[in-house]
């Protein structure tokens, strides 16, 4: 896909996360239509919040949060790797190449639409050996805070979570507790 196909489909992705959201009608369906709809746009193989909590402490997996610095700040999740959504894959194998032989690296975003793209982005690469298999965590960290799976920051476990926006933070469930000052 070229770059203004890709611009295209970011658009038609965001528009169609607006609609969902502002619909009360949808809202315990929220994130389960933007999983679809992620689904729907990126390659990535998807690995369920369920599966990964199952494994995470598997020393085979290795977990990276494709977030913002500040993001990741207020929680993340445990033994999770913070990198930039916008990291080209020759960076990621410069950076992390010695330490994939034989894992399986496991993406996550808010929601999953970045590390999707970052998952996509690898998979796609000459440089990522086709042994290391590169996963999207299906909902992101709101679908983990939803399920009531730990959390962690720089203090210890916490049960915050940055919404990433504040049409974003409708996507999670009222008992997750989420930032009260967020970008529009």
């Amino acid at each position: 896909m070229n770059v203004s196909g890709s611009v295209i489909s970011l658009l038609a992705i965001t528009g169609a996360i607006t609609v969902y959201v502002l619909l009360p009608s949808l809202s315990n369906n929220r994130l389960s239509l933007v999983e679809q709809l992620i689904d729907w746009r990126y390659a990535s193989t998807s690995v369920s919040v369920d599966e990964l909590s199952n494994s995470s402490d598997n020393p085979e997996t290795l977990l990276f949060d494709v977030r913002s610095p500040e993001e990741y700040a207020i929680s993340h999740l445990p033994t999770a790797i913070n990198v930039s959504p916008e990291l080209a894959a020759s960076d990621f194998m410069l950076r992390f190449g010695g330490q994939l032989d034989g894992k399986r690296l496991v993406f996550y975003c808010s929601v999953g639409q970045r590390s999707s793209a970052l998952a996509d982005r690898l998979r796609n690469s000459e440089e990522l050996s086709k042994a290391n298999l590169a996963f999207n965590l299906r909902g992101g960290i709101f679908r983990w805070a939803a399920a009531g799976l730990p959390m962690v920051n720089q203090q210890g476990n916490t049960a915050a979570i940055h919404p990433y926006n504040k049409l974003a933070a409708k996507l999670l469930p009222p008992e997750v507790d989420t930032l009260t000052e967020l970008r529009p």
